[in-house]
C-alpha cells in the first residue's frame, strides 16, 4: 500500500467521524417559549400605525448634563439621549425577555452559542440617511471597549466583534454566555467616521 493511499484512507476515516457544526437561524429571540410576532409583523399589537402624528413632547430631568454622548467615560449624559442611537435588536413591550430585529434582519448561531453571526438589515440607515453596516457595529463595540465606561470594558472582556463582510457582523465569546449575548442585542450603533464616533 503507498503512502498516499494510506494518508487518504487515514483522513477519510477521521473526516467520517466530524460532523459539521449544526447551526441555528433566527429573526428573534424569546427566553420563554417562543416569540409572539411573525417575521413578516408591521408592527407591535399595542401601536395604532394610523395614530395622528405631529405635537410636542415634553419630559422632566433632575440635574443638569454636560455631555450628549451618553457612551463617554466622562460627564453627565442628557436625559433621553439613548433614544439618538438604534440597537441591533429591541424588545416588544407586551412580552418579557422577546427580542426583535431592529438594525439586525437574523442571526446564525451554533446550539452552544460560544458565536454568532448577525446578518445587518440592508434597509437600516442613520439619521442622515447613509447605510449601517457589520464595520459601523464591529467599530461601536471596539471603541466603547477602548474608550467606553468601564463597566462596558468589565461586563465584555474576552469578547470580539468583528465585520465579516459589508453586512454581516460575528461576535464571538471566550465561554458560551447567553447573558451576554442578550446585552449585546441591545447594543446601538454609531457611525465610524475617520475613527471617531459621529451622532
Amino acid at each position: 500500500m503507498s503512502v498516499r493511499v494510506f494518508a487518504a484512507l487515514v483522513l477519510s476515516a477521521l473526516s467520517f467521524g466530524l460532523q459539521a457544526e449544526t447551526l441555528n437561524e433566527s429573526y428573534a429571540f424569546a427566553l420563554l417559549g417562543e416569540p409572539k410576532y411573525a417575521t413578516d409583523f408591521s408592527h407591535y399589537d399595542y401601536v395604532n400605525p394610523a395614530a395622528p402624528k405631529g405635537g410636542d413632547v415634553r419630559m422632566a430631568a433632575i440635574g443638569t448634563y454636560d455631555n450628549f454622548n451618553r457612551y463617554a467615560s466622562r460627564g453627565v449624559p442628557g436625559e433621553r439621549t439613548d433614544a439618538l442611537y438604534d440597537s441591533l435588536f429591541t424588545t416588544s413591550d407586551d412580552e418579557i425577555g422577546s427580542y426583535y430585529p431592529l438594525i439586525a434582519e437574523s442571526a446564525r448561531f451554533p446550539a452552544d452559542m460560544h458565536w454568532v453571526e448577525l446578518d445587518i438589515n440592508a434597509r437600516a440607515r442613520f439619521h442622515d440617511g447613509s447605510p449601517i453596516t457589520a464595520a459601523d457595529v464591529a467599530f461601536t463595540f471596539n471603541k466603547f471597549m477602548t474608550e467606553g465606561v468601564p463597566q462596558f470594558r468589565v461586563a465584555y472582556k474576552g469578547i470580539k466583534v468583528k465585520a465579516i463582510s459589508r453586512l454581516t457582523v460575528r461576535i464571538e465569546f471566550p465561554q458560551p454566555d447567553k447573558d451576554k449575548l442578550l446585552g449585546l442585542f441591545g447594543l446601538p450603533c454609531c457611525r465610524r467616521v475617520s475613527g471617531k464616533i459621529i451622532s
